[in-house]
């Protein structure tokens, strides 16, 4: 809830805008007032030093309904927003009776931030340092903000979240030192680079699907990889064993892991169908449309490659009589076509090459030259106010310097240790051939068009493209 409050009011910091304080904050009442709890309902107890501030803010984001709403809206719904609406009431206990001032304004996100350490510091919840090496369990703090990047991904695919009963307790700890408690006002303060890819699922589904990607996999065999990634993940799937999944995707590709980590923190089993789904037939089945597009954009900000179109290698292609790998030549179109409207719709390596002697010559000079693209900076628009100018900005590691670029992907092929093995039986890895299919159809279909608009069979420069393929059953040219 703290975390909620912060990205929502750090939103319409952004937009310019205010917020207040609705009728429908808590009412704390005195301890000595609080009779037996029933089941449904949770103490907060607050000792004498809180702040009145801290106690008025925790009335408005524990309150069932909106505690505060912005200026203009009529209630507080933002993509992070989020209340405790089940059957479970908060009780908010002080030493003495308190008077809330209805008429106060609601803190600044910076304040807001303030009142959360304050809060941590009176019942003693701790948070490790930046660069912390202990392999313990994250601390509530930085759990709660990567759980509240993952609210808009719920709302989208309708998943309530599935939240442990709290239990809070005054201790009498040592408060966070000087350091700790500049890691959490750094969270909050670049919160605003996470909150542009959490509240767009579909910024945020390809980096989450790329988990399962690998950049040596051609698409004709993507099944098989699928179906291997299946039965290593089945045991904890078998037990909803969300700690061992995150800990397993941590172990691939940590970049991505941490996206996974806030949506398995919300506690939904549903979000394992998706996997399945995703696994089996390469489409998560938790929108009308795939989430896992590959996006340029969204790989530069997080530094996590989504597909052979991030490939970095560059290698120039000066004879005719040169064979042009597919994935290379394809690589080419999407840089020079950015604007057609012929998404990427899968990110696995397209098998084969190409002779040079049959791409259309508008292409040649950029193959002679090798493939480089690179992100410089990002340009805001508003979209109804024609009197807000463009923002420009050079995102996360420029504007900040804190990338850290030694967080390794691990996404080496160990070879078998013995290739002449026979595979195991179907009913040991049973591998479901649709995402093969998918991955090849839509590679194939992606390869239909050409860099000056013009889209045909022949460009696909496949030899014998016709439907005598299984595959290509019913298919038909876009």
């Amino acid at each position: 809830m703290c975390w909620s409050y912060i990205f929502s009011t750090r939103l319409l910091q952004l937009q310019k805008r205010r917020a207040h304080f609705t009728d429908s904050c808590l009412r704390p009442i005195p301890i000595n007032a609080v009779g037996d709890l029933a089941q449904s309902e949770i103490l907060v107890q607050l000792p004498g030093e809180a702040s009145l501030r801290l106690v008025h803010w925790l009335s408005a984001i524990l309150a069932p309904k909106p505690g505060w709403a912005s200026d203009d809206e009529g209630g507080a719904c933002s993509p992070w927003d989020a209340r405790c609406t089940g059957g479970v009431r908060f009780i908010i206990a002080t030493e003495e009776q308190v008077t809330i001032d209805p008429d106060a304004e609601p803190p600044s996100p910076s304040e807001a931030t303030e009142l959360l350490i304050e809060f941590c510091n009176l019942f003693g919840i701790g948070h490790e340092p930046c660069r912390s090496r202990d392999p313990s369990p994250l601390s509530p703090i930085k759990a709660a903000f990567l759980a509240t990047l993952a609210i808009p991904f719920y709302r989208m695919a309708k998943l309530q979240p599935h939240l442990p009963r709290p239990s809070l307790k005054l201790r009498k700890t040592t408060g966070m030192d000087e350091g700790q408690k500049t890691d959490i006002r750094r969270y909050a303060g670049e919160a605003h680079y996470y909150m542009t890819l959490s509240m767009h699922p579909y910024a945020l589904g390809p980096v989450l699907w790329s988990i399962f990607w690998q950049p040596d996999i051609q698409c004709n065999l993507v099944s098989p990889w699928l179906a291997a990634i299946s039965s290593v993940i089945r045991p904890a799937f078998n037990y909803c064993d969300f700690e061992m999944l995150v800990k397993i995707f941590a172990l691939r590709r940590p970049r991505v892991a941490l996206w996974w980590h806030g949506l398995f923190l919300l506690g939904n089993p549903k979000i394992l169908d998706f996997i399945h789904n995703y696994l089996t037939t390469l489409d998560e089945g938790c929108f009308y449309d795939t989430l896992s597009r590959p996006d340029i954009v969204t790989a530069a900000w997080t530094g996590a490659p989504q597909s052979y179109q991030d490939d970095l290698s560059s290698t120039a292609y000066h004879h005719l009589n040169d064979a042009v790998p597919r994935a290379t030549l394809l690589q080419h179109r999407h840089t020079l076509t950015l604007r057609d409207p012929w998404p990427l719709f899968y990110g696995w390596r397209p098998f084969g090459s190409v002779p040079k002697d049959t791409i259309e010559p508008d292409l040649y000079p950029w193959l002679e030259h090798g493939h480089n693209r690179e992100y410089n900076h990002w340009t805001w628009w508003s979209k109804d106010d024609a009197s807000v100018g463009p923002s420009v900005h050079a995102g996360y590691r420029k504007e900040t310097g804190r990338f850290d670029p030694t967080v390794p992907d691990n996404l080496e092929l160990l070879p078998a240790t013995d290739s002449s093995a026979p595979l195991p039986p179907a009913s040991v890895l049973p591998i479901a051939f649709e995402p093969s299919r998918r991955a090849t159809l839509q590679m194939i279909n992606h390869s239909l068009g050409n860099i000056v608009g013009e889209r045909s069979v022949s460009t696909a420069v496949i030899p014998d493209l016709k439907q005598s393929h299984p595959w290509l059953k019913d298919w038909t040219p876009v």
